[in-house]
């Protein structure tokens, strides 16, 4: 793909994508669920950017519509990525020409798949249990969030809490653990 094509994407993307990093339910691990989308209310542009998502990730991405409510309103198409595989690649390939906290949020759900990635290649059941209580994941998750000026999840929090303890000895509160965290 031409460097212009992917500028353009990032340009689009820029305007109308979204990058959403989402907690689930970890009684057995810590995870989030990763999406890239971009929207829009013009078919022809959505359809342009549908052909560059293509080209840069190697397959169709998943295609919705919400239909139109209300007077004057239009349908909004939509385009999905949320495979770790095919978000880190269409996100690596615009980082580039991203800017601002598109950038950062780029950065940031990029790395949390490469920790991810690090974890689902071991086969030990004990290891994948403390991924629960993988501090790393976790801080880019808590930063996410506050780029997003979101409340940090309180099980963010406490789960950081207990680590710091338990690894470091640090109650909150503390210097150490404000300089840990």
């Amino acid at each position: 793909m031409e460097r212009e094509q992917l500028a353009w994407m990032a340009g689009m993307f820029n305007g109308d994508g979204c990058i959403s990093l989402t907690l689930l339910d970890w009684k057995t691990r810590f995870n989030a669920r990763v999406q890239v989308a971009l929207s829009q209310t013009d078919t022809e542009t959505l359809g342009q950017c549908e052909e560059y998502v293509t080209k840069i990730i190697g397959k169709v991405p998943y295609r919705t519509v919400n239909k139109a409510h209300g007077n004057g309103k239009s349908e909004v198409h939509h385009i999905r990525m949320n495979k770790m595989v095919d978000v880190t690649t269409f996100l690596t390939a615009i980082r580039p020409w991203l800017i601002g906290k598109k950038a950062k949020k780029a950065d940031l759900v990029i790395k949390y798949i490469d920790r991810r990635k690090t974890f689902d290649n071991l086969n030990s059941n004990d290891v994948k249990r403390n991924i629960r209580n993988d501090d790393i994941s976790m801080r880019i998750v808590q930063e996410f969030y506050k780029l997003n000026n979101a409340k940090v999840p309180q099980k963010i929090t406490d789960a950081l809490n207990d680590y710091l303890a338990r690894e470091y000895g640090q109650a909150p509160g503390s210097a150490e653990y404000a300089h840990a965290a």
